[in-house]
């Protein structure tokens, strides 16, 4: 599939996005990130919309690392990072 454009919003921002996925799919993944951003956001109380977005990241990959059977270890041997 040859790549499009997709405006998606995440967290209240909208984004034009290029992709070889599917609209769907990439709504999809931008529904989840919206959802994951909205959570970290009313659990850490604050809206600044970079800190929301890297303690969103931080989580996700965490996630990732353990479905993957890696835990908490990263590949430069650190352990993993919880917010």
């Amino acid at each position: 599939m040859a790549a499009q454009q997709y405006a998606i919003k995440v967290f209240g921002q909208s984004f034009q996005v290029t992709s070889e996925k599917s609209e769907d799919d990439v709504s999809t993944v931008a529904a989840y990130v919206d959802r994951k951003m909205r959570e970290r956001a009313r659990e850490s109380k604050t809206i600044m919309p970079l800190r929301v977005a890297i303690m969103t990241a931080l989580g996700i990959a965490e996630e990732l690392f353990e479905k993957n059977g890696e835990g908490l270890r990263l590949r430069n041997g650190r352990e993993g990072v919880t917010g």
